[in-house]
């Protein structure tokens, strides 16, 4: 029994050292790494184009891994040769080369502008910047950055509107069996909630279907692109094949005209109630 005791007691001992070994074995790096930020990884996107006159500030956070400094740590960039975006048409850079990493901080930033005025809704350029130089070592895998510059303008169509609309009734078969002048029905826009930009008309015949054929409305899709509206290749209950296209004015009223397979077809103004 006592050597039982005796093997326990020395086996707590050892346990009971562990830490202190360990404390005197700590590791301590002591090297000065800087770095895009993880997040800025493949940053930008689309941007709203809002035709204010005003450029967008954007920024790229650069950041030193190691020990705060008490000298300033500069660092060089470039933009990269595959870049397809243009400087002083897309973009316009605001930093100066080399940023700085003040003495006690472990930022810097590159400043930079979006000329989202220059840019055109489907459009997408990119903007690659290289970190070169620096007086701490560069990161090799977080030394480049790729901004994408594409625009989307804001829409607020959603609501409902006074339609007032002139056209064609058709045969049925592509022509016209009679006309309409000054048609008026209430239309209704509703906004997607997953692409703000496209909206459901609740009647994409704007009247013409309730009132020459007694028949339901059909409900279509419209997409506002920065003032200029196109279809979504909607048809009606029957598979008739709608075209839709218009523009929004300064006035917030809309031009719309549209279109189907059967010969009929309306042109006219919606007006926000």
């Amino acid at each position: 029994m006592k050597k039982i005791y005796i093997c326990i007691f020395m086996v707590a001992m050892a346990f009971l050292g562990l830490p202190s070994c360990m404390d005197e074995t700590a590791i301590v790096w002591e090297g000065l790494v800087v770095e895009f930020d993880r997040l800025s990884g493949r940053s930008g996107g689309v941007y709203p184009r809002e035709n204010d006159g005003a450029n967008i500030a954007e920024q790229l956070q650069i950041n030193l891994v190691g020990a705060h400094q008490s000298e300033p740590i500069d660092i060089n960039y470039e933009i990269d040769n595959t870049t397809t975006a243009v400087e002083g048409v897309h973009y316009e850079l605001i930093s100066p080369n080399p940023v700085t990493i003040p003495p006690g901080s472990s930022f810097a930033f590159i400043e930079f502008e979006i000329l989202d005025e220059n840019v055109l809704p489907g459009e997408s350029w990119l903007l690659t910047f290289n970190l070169t130089n620096s007086e701490a070592e560069i990161s090799e895998n977080y030394k480049s950055v790729v901004h994408t510059i594409a625009v989307s303008c804001i829409s607020d169509l959603a609501g409902t509107y006074r339609a007032t609309m002139s056209g064609n009734i058709g045969d049925g078969s592509g022509g016209v069996s009679d006309t309409y002048v000054d048609l008026i029905s209430t239309v209704v826009l509703t906004a997607d909630e997953d692409e703000p930009i496209v909206y459901t008309i609740d009647d994409m015949s704007f009247g013409v279907y309730p009132t020459s054929y007694t028949i339901d409305a059909p409900p279509g899709r419209i997409r506002d692109v920065c003032d200029t509206l196109t279809d979504l290749d909607d048809m009606d209950g029957s598979g008739v094949p709608f075209t839709i296209s218009g523009t929004v004015n300064s006035d917030d009223t809309i031009t719309i005209s549209w279109s189907n397979t059967n010969g009929d077809s309306g042109t006219g103004t919606l007006t926000k109630q």
